[in-house]
C-alpha cells in the first residue's frame, strides 16, 4: 500500500510552502513555535528527528485528502467499521521501513510551555494494543517525561484502562507518533468496543490498515516513530496539564510505560499537537460531529455539514448546517443526545458553511429574533471539561439562526 505520513503531509495540508524551521536546540522550549497557529516542520536534530505543527487542523483539507467534498460525510460512510463484530485480518508487511533509533527516549522532543502548567510532554502520541478478533485498540494519550527510559500517561476509564484492568495493570503496547490522517483521526474515534480503529482507517484510505511486526508487537506501517514497551504496573504523578478548554488539569497518579526500544522511519518527524489549538479542537470534536451528522440523517432533506468550532473547545458548541421540516427544537433533542456534552447548538441553512465562524455569526445577526429563536434548556447533565458547571449540570441553549418558514428566503440571502 501506498506510504502516507507526516513527512509527506506539505502538500496535504494545503500550503506547498509550509515552512522548515531551523532546529530548535532545546527541545524543552519548542512549545513557543506553537502558539502562532501556522503549520511548521522544523530541520532535523542532531539525531534526525524533525518536528511538527499544526499539521491536521484544516476540515477541508482534510476531506481534500480523503477524496470527499464533506468531511462528516466520509466519517459517516466509514463508520461500519467500528460497529462490525469482529475486524478481518490486517495485512501484515515486511519491515523495511523502521529502524533502530541511535538514542533514547531524552532525544525525542518532549516540549514545554514557558510559565504555564505543561512540562516535559509528548501530545501526539496513539498507543497501540493488541486485542483478540478486533485488531489493534488505538487511542490518543497524552505522555509526561519521568526519565531515559520511562514516560507516565493519563489513560481515562476507558478502552485502553479497560484493557489495562483485565491484565493487573502490566501490557505490552507500542507508542506511534507521527501516523497518517487517516489512522490520526480513526484513532480519535470511540469504538463500543476495544479494537477496530485500524478497519475505520482502512476504510477511509486504502493500506491505511497495513500492519509490520516490531520487536514483537504489530504496528501500522503508516508510522514515523513507534516506541515499544510495557506498562509496568505501577504509577507516578502526571500533570498538571492544558485541557480543552485552555483550562488547567490537575496532577493525578498515572499509570508508567517502560520504553525497551524506539524506531524510526526514514526523515521521521514526530507533531506536535498544542493544547486547545485547532488541532486539538479538531480531533477531540470530529467524532461528535459525526455522530450528529449521522443522528440527524433521516430527519433533513438536505444536510451540508457539522462544526465544533475551536471556539466551543471542539466540544462544547457546535453548529448544524441543514435544512428540515422539523421545529428547531426536536433537531435541537436529537443533537443533544447524540453528543451530550454539547452546551450550545446553532442551526443554519446550507447556504451557510458550519465550519465559517464569520458567516456563521452573520447568519446569528440576520436571521435570529432571540425572543423567538433562542431556547433555553434547563440544567441537565453536561460535560466535565467544562469549568462553569455545577457538579456535572449545566443549562443548555440552541439558536435558530435559519431563515423563517413564513418569510421569503430572498429577503435572506446574502449577494455579496
Amino acid at each position: 500500500p501506498p506510504i502516507m505520513t507526516t513527512s509527506q503531509l506539505q502538500a496535504f495540508i494545503g500550503n506547498t510552502h509550509t515552512p522548515r524551521i531551523p532546529h530548535l536546540p532545546s527541545p524543552r522550549l519548542r512549545g513557543e513555535k506553537l502558539r502562532d497557529n501556522s503549520p511548521f516542520i522544523t530541520e532535523p536534530s542532531n539525531k534526525g528527528l524533525a518536528c511538527g505543527g499544526h499539521l491536521i487542523s484544516s476540515p477541508a483539507a482534510l476531506a481534500a485528502f480523503l477524496g470527499h467534498e464533506r468531511l462528516e460525510d466520509a466519517l459517516h460512510k466509514a463508520m461500519p467499521a467500528l460497529l462490525q463484530m469482529d475486524c478481518p485480518s490486517s495485512p501484515v508487511e515486511r519491515n523495511s521501513r523502521f529502524v533502530p533509533f541511535n538514542g533514547t527516549l531524552a532525544d525525542l522532543p518532549f516540549f514545554s510551555l514557558p510559565g504555564l502548567p505543561l512540562r516535559d510532554y509528548l501530545t501526539s502520541g496513539i498507543v497501540a494494543v493488541g486485542t483478540e478478533n478486533r485488531g489493534l485498540n488505538l487511542s490518543y494519550h497524552r505522555m509526561q517525561y519521568i526519565d531515559e527510559d520511562h514516560l507516565v500517561m493519563r489513560v481515562v476509564h476507558r478502552h485502553l484502562h479497560e484493557l489495562l484492568a483485565a491484565n493487573g495493570g502490566t501490557l505490552r503496547a507500542s507508542i506511534l507518533l507521527g501516523v497518517s490522517p487517516a489512522i490520526a483521526i480513526a484513532a480519535a474515534f470511540p469504538a463500543p468496543s476495544p479494537g477496530k480503529e485500524l478497519a475505520l482507517a482502512g476504510r477511509l484510505l486504502s493500506g491505511s490498515d497495513a500492519i509490520i511486526l516490531l520487536n514483537g508487537l504489530h504496528v501500522p506501517v503508516q508510522t514515523e516513530v513507534v516506541l515499544t514497551g510495557t506498562f509496568t504496573g505501577e504509577t507516578h504523578p502526571e500533570g498538571p496539564f492544558i485541557d480543552i478548554t485552555g483550562t488547567c488539569d490537575f496532577q493525578r497518579m498515572e499509570p508508567v510505560f517502560h520504553v525497551e526500544a524506539i524506531f524510526t522511519g526514514p526523515d521521521a518527524i514526530i507533531p506536535m499537537i498544542l493544547p486547545s489549538g485547532a488541532e486539538h479542537a479538531l480531533l477531540m470534536g470530529l467524532p461528535r460531529a459525526v455522530n450528529i451528522y449521522s443522528a440527524l440523517g433521516a430527519h433533513v432533506s438536505e444536510m451540508r455539514g457539522v462544526a465544533l468550532p475551536q471556539g466551543g473547545c471542539g466540544w462544547l458548541h457546535a453548529v448544524v448546517s441543514c435544512e428540515s421540516d422539523l421545529p428547531p427544537r426536536e433537531l435541537a433533542a436529537i443533537a443533544f443526545a447524540a453528543h451530550p456534552s454539547m452546551k450550545r447548538l446553532t442551526l443554519v441553512n446550507t447556504d451557510i458553511d458550519p465550519h465559517d465562524p464569520v458567516a456563521v455569526e452573520w447568519a446569528v445577526a440576520t436571521r435570529c429574533q432571540p425572543h423567538l429563536d433562542i431556547q433555553v434548556i434547563d440544567p441537565c447533565p453536561g460535560s466535565s471539561l467544562d469549568p462553569s458547571a455545577n457538579n456535572g449540570l449545566t443549562s443548555k441553549w440552541v439558536i435558530d439562526a435559519t431563515i423563517p418558514p413564513d418569510r421569503s428566503p430572498d429577503d435572506f440571502r446574502k449577494l455579496l
